[in-house]
């Protein structure tokens, strides 16, 4: 049987079965990974409290005929704060499932690895303090360097119903670490126009064999 063996991001656990758990993790040399993790909802299990949302691991996967499964995982950075806030939960959610939709198992990009990593660590350096407007600024920060990662880049000055200081916010968001996006205080209208742009056209980004590259995400809709 082969093995592969990663530092991964725990993106989702769902359970399966009535034991087992369904694990997606992205991992910095293997990229996104899916796997089973048989029994691992029993409370004598041995990778009990190693594979909660955005917890840090060493990994090593059990490669099958039909799935994968979890043969080691040791805890490396836990992230429990993460899970005792709502908005940094809802801000977990919509990350995984832009990661999810936009990357195919197998193919690595440091790049999203280093951004996952940063977004976990600035969710636990939020706290109680995380408010649904830092929520949706960390997010769409988030999504817009993961779509410039993967190629699916937006040109900021072509999106439509985007005044010019929600594009100011936005070439912010792109070029500036989430610490700094966490400090940044906006009117409530520019703030829904930048991250409901981004959030429009993250959800529009198609999964391609071949990434756009520069081009726009409108040529994607055309």
């Amino acid at each position: 049987m082969a093995y592969v063996r990663d530092r991964a991001i725990i993106l989702k656990t769902t359970p399966f079965r009535e034991e087992d758990a369904w694990i997606v993790a992205y991992g910095h040399t293997q990229g996104k990974m899916e796997a089973i993790a048989r029994g691992v909802r029993r409370l004598s299990a041995k990778h009990v409290g190693h594979l909660q949302p955005f917890a840090e691991v060493e990994l090593m996967i059990a490669k099958g005929a039909e799935y994968d499964k979890v043969a080691v995982a040791r805890m490396v950075h836990p992230r429990p704060a993460i899970r005792q806030s709502l908005s940094a939960m809802g801000t977990l959610g919509a990350s995984v499932s832009l990661i999810e939709r936009l990357t195919k198992p197998g193919v690595a990009d440091d790049r999203i690895f280093s951004l996952c990593r940063q977004l976990a660590d600035a969710l636990v350096a939020c706290g109680t303090e995380f408010t649904v407007s830092r929520a949706r600024l960390l997010h769409a920060g988030f999504a817009l360097q993961c779509l410039d990662a993967l190629g699916f880049a937006p040109e900021l000055d072509r999106l439509p119903e985007v005044s010019g200081e929600a594009v100011r916010v936005l070439t912010f968001l792109r070029e500036r670490s989430f610490p700094e996006v966490l400090r940044l205080t906006l009117d409530r209208s520019v703030l829904l126009q930048a991250t409901e742009a981004i959030e429009r056209h993250a959800l529009a980004a198609a999964l391609e064999k071949e990434p756009p590259g520069s081009r726009s995400l409108l040529g994607l809709l055309s």
